[in-house]
């Protein structure tokens, strides 16, 4: 991507967020390989818009979401249940977004974990980093 296409383009916590095909770029103009996805609001009379305020790294598209779970699963213990939830979250009067998240159960415990950020996590670090955050995190959440 170039640079001067790239500046055109809305940048959280430095990536670069095509809003037209949800992906994202590195500050040299890479593809991530991740794609993300504006909140959406679903009013009266048919209205369908995004919320240009939210964060788009926190919707992962079910690509994305696929990939972190992947990589969960690859990274956790094998003692605990790994999975994607992909259930419609209803976020004030009208707004309707699937917040994709990885869910972790031991049994006992279950915990839910934002694959968007996961996403942006393995961007931002790679994966031996974040193989370590997330043990840690399993750990902090009383999973492994």
């Amino acid at each position: 991507m170039d640079q001067e296409t790239l500046s055109q383009f809305p940048v959280y916590f430095g990536l670069y967020f095509d809003p037209s095909t949800g992906k994202t770029y590195t500050e040299d103009g890479t593809e991530t390989g991740f794609t993300f996805e504006r909140a959406t609001w679903t009013g009266l009379f048919g209205l369908h818009f995004n919320w240009p305020w939210l964060n788009p790294l926190s919707f992962a598209t079910r690509e994305t979401g696929l990939k972190v779970l992947a990589f969960a699963k690859r990274t956790a213990p094998s003692n605990l249940a790994v999975s994607l939830d992909e259930t419609q979250k209803v976020v004030g009067p009208f707004t309707r977004t699937i917040e994709r998240s990885i869910v972790v159960s031991n049994g006992e415990v279950n915990e839910s974990f934002s694959a968007g950020w996961l996403a942006s996590g393995l961007i931002r670090r790679g994966e031996a980093y974040m193989a370590k955050s997330w043990t840690a995190e399993l750990k902090q959440a009383g999973l492994a």
